[in-house]
């Protein structure tokens, strides 16, 4: 009875879903799903970005200090080697200079 709606049941509960920021909605066994994705054939992808956490604006964790200290390391002593303002780039795949640091 309650999920005739889905979308009035999720509002019916979307505060008590706030509190807990994330909830995981189970419908009833009998319900059926009014489309599928597989009903307009079997070839259905879509395609995902990959986001650079590292590339976000205004965000300094130890990859972006370390490029910092490294950079100011070679001006401090006269260094001819200069580093891009973005990271270096091999193969078509950023290089994460902290992280080949630490290895």
């Amino acid at each position: 009875e309650q999920f005739k709606d889905p979308m009035a049941y999720l509002a019916s509960i979307r505060a008590e879903a706030e509190e807990h920021g994330v909830i995981k909605v189970v419908p009833p066994k009998q319900w059926v799903c009014p489309f599928t994705i597989k009903d307009r054939g079997d070839n259905f992808y879509f395609q995902t970005c990959v986001q650079a956490v590292n590339k976000l604006k205004n965000r300094h964790g130890p990859s972006a200090d370390f490029v910092a200290k490294l950079r100011g390391f070679h001006r401090k002593n006269g260094s001819s080697v200069t580093l891009p303002s973005d990271a270096p780039v091999i193969d078509g795949r950023l290089i994460d200079l902290y992280a080949l640091h630490k290895a």
